[in-house]
């Protein structure tokens, strides 16, 4: 669907070229100084308008030739409307996506109608990229009329390169809505890519929330001969802020203070953003002296999404403290004679395992709202449910009608908003994401040690993106690791950074891990971090390794394997060296 806003073609064709040559045309005319006297101009024009023929005399007469003067005259008017008509240009953006399809180079196409689109294409702005946002419809955001940066089209690959200027991007982000038409999208791009040249794009990234239709996009992504010249991703705004809320106020702290024995969340909701939590709290919560971390999950329909999860997820939930209840806070009485079924299970649960955080995860934030208040009152009346609150918040003014103080690590109660990152977003998608290099440099350092196994001593491009995503999720427990050996943590999201002292130290564990009590314990957690993060991307049980069918002999207890002394400290100095290595890097050392 062409944009009913930008002019015809014809007309940007004529506007450009009168743009160009009309102020060439002046010059000249004024420079050999032969335009008219300020009496001749009425003449001139009348003559020129009944395109007057002047007799052999006058021509012979250079004084008195009047073709000249008026070829002046026109070349002067013509640059003064040149110079306009540029100006027009760039106040009304009409021709200005001409230099997007001609000129601008190294810019972001952000494909898609969908809110996550309109917002990320604003993050990028302020990330200091050059975004162009194309879309079907127009931009949610009713403010911002389609322009040279906001095209309404339809987002064909042939459409893109002629007036988005594709081939001439650096990187391009697409969100249509769902996986399966953002994923058709993709393909119909990377083959149209493929057969005609990747430009300058090096990155192409697609919001995808499945992960196994992400797997199946990668795989198909390296089946093209586009080789090593583009990078393929995946992101998703929930995994974002996930992965932000964990890292920011990491939950072992919050249990250490209150002297529980493991994390224990309670999730409420399970839908995308339920489960990416349910993710990160069970991979970052495995620290120190704590037990595995539980979860209970409370959803109106959680048999069907305990089914579902299973039917992805098969070793989770049979061998991880992991529970689903049926129960709509919204609707079901939490407390008095009626209290349902599922709001006494909850409180069963409560009492085996004091709960370190509440998530409320709901579609609507009206929902979440509504249900964080009802849960605090709960709070004040009962005492049950001591945790903090955490909220999905749009980032429109929602999370102000519960603003209050954060509660401190050791507080059984207050809210805490859980916005959408989209500045986190739009690094993920311009490739500048600290998680991602701290991944690559943990894998480069396992490369670089003993015993790789064959599917993973590869290049991080060419790495499944079964073994990224491990790899991803091993630098997320960075602080755990950090926090289990008694250092200090940062307070905000970013990188750990350790004192001199603690850089010593960690180099003095580096070179003798046998002398430390710590070496067993961070040997036992990461055993215990590794098998909850293959779980979680569906591997088993089997007695012979099998990546295909995602099947690992060493999905056991720690006491169970087979591991001798050499075994525990050659493991351990490759976790310390890693860390060690992703820090000095980071620290540009």
């Amino acid at each position: 669907m062409r944009n009913a806003r930008q002019p015809d073609q014809a007309l940007r064709l004529l506007a450009t070229v009168i743009a160009a040559l009309a102020p060439v045309l002046g010059l000249v005319g004024w420079t050999i100084d032969i335009g008219p006297e300020l009496r001749h101009v009425p003449e001139i024009f009348v003559r020129a308008m009944r395109l007057y023929i002047p007799s052999p005399d006058i021509i012979a007469d250079e004084t008195k030739n009047p073709i000249l003067r008026t070829a002046a005259s026109f070349g002067a008017l013509s640059g003064a409307a040149g110079g306009f008509a540029i100006w027009m240009a760039s106040a009304n953006q009409k021709l200005a996506h001409l230099v997007t399809r001609y000129i601008r180079r190294g810019h972001t196409v952000v494909i898609g109608g969908t809110r996550l689109a309109s917002h990320l294409a604003h993050a990028l702005s302020l990330q200091g990229a050059v975004p162009v946002h194309v879309s079907e419809t127009p931009p949610p955001n009713p403010k911002l009329p389609p322009d040279d940066r906001r095209i309404v089209m339809e987002p064909t690959p042939q459409m893109l390169a002629r007036h988005a200027g594709l081939l001439r991007a650096g990187q391009v982000a697409i969100d249509s809505g769902s996986d399966a038409e953002t994923l058709l999208i993709a393909k119909q791009l990377l083959a149209y890519l493929d057969g005609n040249g990747a430009g300058s794009i090096a990155h192409v990234a697609v919001r995808v929330a499945d992960p196994v239709l992400a797997d199946l996009f990668f795989e198909f992504a390296r089946r093209t001969g586009l080789g090593q010249s583009v990078k393929v991703s995946a992101f998703d705004e929930n995994t974002v802020a996930a992965r932000r809320t964990l890292s920011v106020d990491p939950l072992f702290c919050r249990a250490a203070a209150r002297g529980h024995k493991r994390v224990h969340a309670l999730i409420v909701g399970f839908g995308d953003l339920g489960e990416k939590l349910f993710d990160q709290v069970m991979l970052t919560s495995v620290a120190g002296d704590l037990a595995s971390p539980r979860i209970t999950v409370v959803d109106r329909d959680a048999e069907a999404l305990k089914r579902a999860f299973s039917a992805r997820r098969p070793a989770v939930c049979d061998t991880l403290p992991v529970s689903f209840i049926s129960l709509d806070v919204g609707a079901d009485p939490l407390e008095g004679d009626c209290t349902a079924a599922g709001m006494r299970a909850v409180a069963a649960a409560e009492k085996e395992d004091p709960f370190t955080a509440i998530y409320l995860a709901l579609p609507q934030a009206a929902d979440n709202i509504r249900a964080a208040l009802l849960l605090h009152r709960h709070q004040e009346r009962t005492g049950e449910l001591a945790a903090p609150i955490f909220y999905r918040s749009r980032g429109d003014g929602d999370g102000e009608l519960l603003a209050t103080p954060a509660p401190a690590p050791d507080a059984d109660d207050g809210f805490i908003a859980l916005p959408i990152p989209y500045a986190q977003v739009a690094r993920t998608v311009l490739g500048d994401t600290s998680t991602e290099t701290l991944a690559r440099r943990l894998h480069e350092s396992y490369l670089a040690g003993a015993g790789a196994s064959a599917a993973a001593a590869k290049p991080w491009e060419d790495l499944p993106e079964t073994l990224r995503r491990s790899n991803m999720r091993a630098a997320d427990h960075l602080k755990a690791k950090l926090w289990t050996l008694g250092f200090t943590l940062c307070s905000d999201g970013g990188v750990p950074s350790l004192e001199a002292a603690e850089r010593e130290r960690l180099k003095r564990l580096v070179g003798a891990p046998h002398d430390d009590p710590l070496v067993d314990k961070l040997a036992r957690i990461e055993h215990e971090r590794w098998s909850i993060d293959r779980k979680l991307d569906g591997w088993v049980y089997g007695p012979k390794r099998d990546d295909r069918r995602r099947i690992h002999p060493k999905l056991v207890p720690f006491d169970d394997l087979t591991m001798t002394r050499e075994d525990i400290d050659k493991d351990v100095s490759q976790i310390l060296a890693a860390i060690g290595y992703m820090l000095d890097a980071e620290d540009g050392a």
